[in-house]
């Protein structure tokens, strides 16, 4: 199971037996994100650096299985996903 909240949760569910472990997964950094293309794809990736940017790898997942079979194609949808979150951030930064 998957959560973003933890503390929502029934205690039940995640009593010890029933959850045997928990991860917290953060934002990714440039190393995290460059393995997970890397892993994913099997190609070398060449990837801009997300932080500050709250990428999470989930949303890095749901691009890359748009293209299965294409790596090269899955990486740079991947560099654009980062690229526009970029855009989208300053974007923000000057409005506020």
């Amino acid at each position: 199971m998957t959560t973003n909240k933890v503390e929502a949760l029934d205690s039940a569910l995640i009593r010890p037996g029933r959850a045997d472990r928990i991860f917290e997964v953060g934002y990714l950094g440039h190393r995290q994100l460059v393995d997970l293309v890397e892993r994913l794809t099997g190609e070398w990736a060449d990837m801009p650096d997300p932080s500050n940017l709250d990428l999470t790898p989930v949303e890095v997942v749901e691009v890359l299985k748009h293209h299965i079979g294409a790596p090269l194609d899955a990486a740079e949808a991947v560099r654009e996903l980062v690229e526009k979150r970029r855009a989208d951030h300053l974007v923000s930064k000057a409005l506020a």
